[in-house]
């Protein structure tokens, strides 16, 4: 047997193995079990999703160009595993987040957020977009 080659006794990684759980806690604080593959980006999980988690949630970004952008809350423990926002994603916070209301430290766009075995088993909130005062 040749360095480096799986013993008989160890199998492949499997699909299974590729996946992350996401527990979501939606608007009304409902919690949704989801389940998404590491490299998929976090708002394409929660659009695939919308039915369940609610229209208010995926909507388009104020950048433009028909991408799909939710806000998340992220748990303290998980925001080492994610880039901090950059000004253009601090913008685009503000621009999406309730009218009176600032962004928390916690707060990040889905779209800048990779699943990654890291994540696996992360919590996040929802917040209801308000898509309009880009318009």
């Amino acid at each position: 047997m040749a360095l480096g080659e799986p013993k008989r006794w160890q199998s492949s990684p499997t699909v299974f193995d590729k996946l992350v759980d996401v527990l979501v806690f939606d608007t009304h604080g409902r919690r949704h079990n989801l389940r998404g593959r590491e490299g998929q980006v976090l708002v394409d999980l929660l659009a695939e999703n919308e039915d369940v988690l609610g229209s208010d949630v995926v909507g388009l970004s104020p950048e433009g160009r028909g991408v799909m952008e939710a806000v998340v809350s992220i748990p303290n423990q998980y925001l080492a595993q994610i880039p901090p926002p950059s000004p253009e994603d601090m913008r685009a916070l503000a621009e999406l987040s309730p009218s009176g209301t600032t962004v928390s430290k916690n707060a990040r766009l889905a779209s800048k957020i990779l699943l990654t075995s890291a994540l696996d088993d992360v919590h996040i909130a929802l917040t209801p977009l308000q898509p309009w005062r880009t318009l």
